[in-house]
């Protein structure tokens, strides 16, 4: 069926009607298992960015809700991706309303990909699907920006991943807008995030009422530091 159950904490299931990726992230999990010769029937063309028009229409053969990790090897607004790929998959999560999607990019302006300024967005009966969450990867400050082009981009469902969060110095970041926070460390090898800089964006986020889920993986340092583990759902309203 091309939807895969998966150990992702905050995800049902993941769909990749796309896989593979021109990023160079050297913390990468999906690279790993792409080049693995023991996954070569799932990724037969290694991590070479590639459409599978055979897995469009996957979602919609599940009937039980779900939400739907789109796009978890691979980065659906990467420059690399053709329009026509991401219009057949944003098609299939409209006609899928019943489900909710989570997509996740390095790049937020490949967004308007999905406009047109002629016609503006493709989908069309309104700016957005109230059903696909529309986030960024964030690891360091210097990457934040990437929040505030998310929040250009798209006037849907917002998300921003930080993970995996790295050591560096994070302030509070303007979260005002975003619909969840996911916080979770780097695996393989473990780098653990400080403490610290884990409270600064829950402080941020609580500031703005935006739901925190924080990954098993975060550790116990920050655990104890920050209080009781959340993993609160995503806010349907924008």
């Amino acid at each position: 069926m091309y939807l895969n159950k998966t150990k992702i904490e905050w995800a049902d299931r993941t769909w990749n009607p796309v896989t593979g990726c021109n990023h160079t992230c050297p913390y990468c999990y999906a690279r790993k298992i792409a080049e693995n010769p023991f996954y070569r029937k799932a990724f037969p063309y290694r991590f070479e960015p590639h459409f599978y028009p055979e897995r469009i229409d996957a979602p919609l053969k599940l009937k039980k809700p779900s939400r739907i990790f789109c796009g978890s090897v691979t980065d659906l607004f990467g420059e690399w991706v053709q329009g026509d790929w991401l219009i057949d998959t944003f098609e299939t999560m409209s006609a899928a309303s019943w489900h909710d999607f989570i997509i996740l990019t390095k790049n937020p302006v490949g967004i308007r990909k999905l406009y047109d300024e002629t016609t503006g967005w493709y989908f069309g009966g309104g700016d957005y699907l109230p059903n696909v969450y529309l986030g960024v990867s964030v690891t360091k400050w210097s990457e934040f920006d990437r929040i505030k082009t998310l929040k250009e981009q798209w006037i849907g469902p917002k998300v921003v991943s930080f993970e995996p969060l790295l050591n560096t110095d994070i302030h509070e970041p303007d979260l005002s807008g975003i619909n969840w926070i996911i916080l979770g460390a780097q695996t393989q090898p473990s780098r653990y995030p400080d403490p610290h800089q884990v409270a600064n964006i829950i402080r941020a986020a609580d500031k703005h009422g935006v739901p925190v889920f924080m990954k098993n993986n975060l550790g116990d340092a920050v655990f104890n530091y920050c209080g009781e583990k959340r993993t609160e759902p995503p806010k349907k309203d924008v």
